[in-house]
């Protein structure tokens, strides 16, 4: 089997949750035959350096690299983007047709287009429908599709709206922008033969009724390690996370604001611990300054910080896809206190809503901390217990088994689900219309 693959990150170093899944993707892919790889990065990131460059080429197979459109490039937009390009970009998504997002890149389509022309694969495979969409992949009908939804797009609308984080006007166009997505991605779902999601609860969402569960799994390609054996002496709450992801950010401000003060009110000696990539100089110093919190940045020895904390957190509370840390931290044998919507796709290992991690309101996030803290045995019990399911059914070789699976599996054939774009899909002139 030969796939070419759509990377929207680097595969590596895996300090972000996007980075570990386009890499357990591109093994699984790899187990199954040779595989070519394409990087397609918002023009917002950096290129990698030569180094990477040459170890992408060396490891990953990579055949190209492009940057894609700033959102402000695209139709109407183009004209005045020169002016002020960032303003342009958020007027464009504001007021834009998010259909228009959705369209092919020229520069990529054409590449593809010329390189199936000499080589066949048997699939081609993208993670996140905008990128798959905007590779020129699905709107062709040569090869099948597999796509890696994650995130879905509509699902940060809706967190947005959920914790009010929009008023007014700007709360009118983020309905509207949902409502648009709503009407625009069942069709692009439709012309993939295959389709992966990571929070279950997608399964019911419009055209997703035939996607597999693809869980996001713990980053231990080589397999689980051992469990970091307890400290009953540790007063260390541990959060875990990158530092330039608004989410992190807001929710940690939330839980710095909100529920910090209430824990160390009924425990002085408690000490928050923050680990991540892309920590500023301006938030650590801003960081530091608060009672009993030692904000470390990035660590070299991810495991060896976990082994100082007695629980961790995940308090998230907007965005789209799973919180990978939520798993990695029962993985390495500690508790970790969630908000619920950072539970989404991990009910089914958690136990459900009513879960004792999971907390609904800040009252009671800083109560189950609290109560962890004190109770070092039953902290111990629910760990283990959590880390007895990870093993047996969130791991590296069952994540490959699903991938393997689907694409192994005869399907329908590609002819009667992928068919190319009629007019209605949007001609070159109507490009310019829903772009605007």
């Amino acid at each position: 089997m030969k796939s070419l693959y759509f990377m929207p990150s680097m595969p590596f170093p895996p300090h972000r949750g996007t980075s570990q899944r386009t890499d357990l993707l591109y093994r699984s892919l790899r187990s199954l035959g040779k595989v070519d790889t394409v990087l397609l990065l918002s023009k917002f990131e950096h290129a990698p350096d030569d180094e990477a460059l040459s170890r992408l080429r060396r490891e990953y197979g990579l055949l190209g690299l492009f940057h894609l459109r700033h959102r402000g490039e695209m139709g109407f937009w183009r004209h005045f983007r020169h002016f002020n390009p960032r303003h342009i970009d958020r007027l464009a998504r504001a007021l834009g047709n998010p259909a228009a997002e959705q369209q092919p890149d020229p520069t990529v389509q054409t590449w593809l287009a010329d390189h199936l022309s000499k080589t066949r694969y048997d699939w081609i495979v993208g993670r996140y429908v905008q990128i798959l969409a905007q590779s020129g992949a699905l709107n062709q009908s040569a090869v099948p599709v597999a796509l890696d939804i994650d995130d879905l797009p509509t699902e940060m609308c809706r967190s947005r709206l959920a914790t009010n984080r929009t008023h007014g006007m700007p709360q009118l166009l983020e309905r509207r922008r949902l409502f648009r997505l709503e009407q625009t991605l069942p069709e692009r779902f439709a012309r993939c033969s295959v389709l992966w999601v990571a929070n279950d609860e997608h399964c019911a969402e419009p055209g997703l009724e035939r996607a597999h569960h693809l869980p996001n799994v713990p980053y231990f390609p080589d397999g689980l390690p051992e469990p970091l054996p307890p400290d009953p002496k540790s007063k260390t709450i541990m959060f875990v996370g990158s530092f330039s992801h608004n989410p992190n950010l807001e929710g940690l401000e939330r839980f710095l604001t909100n529920i910090w003060p209430k824990i160390r009110a009924d425990q002085p000696d408690a000490h928050l611990l923050l680990v991540g990539s892309h920590m500023t100089a301006t938030q650590r110093q801003r960081y530091a300054r608060l009672p009993n919190v030692d904000p470390a940045g990035f660590v070299e020895d991810l495991r060896s910080a976990y082994s100082k904390a007695a629980i961790c957190i995940v308090p998230i509370y907007v965005g789209s896809g799973t919180n990978i840390k939520v798993m990695e931290a029962l993985a390495y044998g500690r508790p970790v206190v969630i908000s619920g919507f950072a539970a989404r796709g991990h009910l089914r290992i958690l136990g459900g809503r009513d879960s004792p991690l999971i907390a609904q309101d800040d009252g009671r996030f800083a109560n189950i901390c609290v109560q962890l803290l004190q109770n070092d045995s039953a902290r111990n019990s629910i760990a283990g217990h959590l880390r007895q399911q990870i093993a047996t059914e969130l791991s590296y070789t069952s994540f490959r088994a699903t991938v393997e699976h689907c694409l192994i599996t005869p399907k329908e054939s590609a002819a009667s689900i992928l068919q190319p774009l009629s007019r209605t899909d949007h001609s070159p002139s109507e490009y310019e219309q829903i772009s605007s």
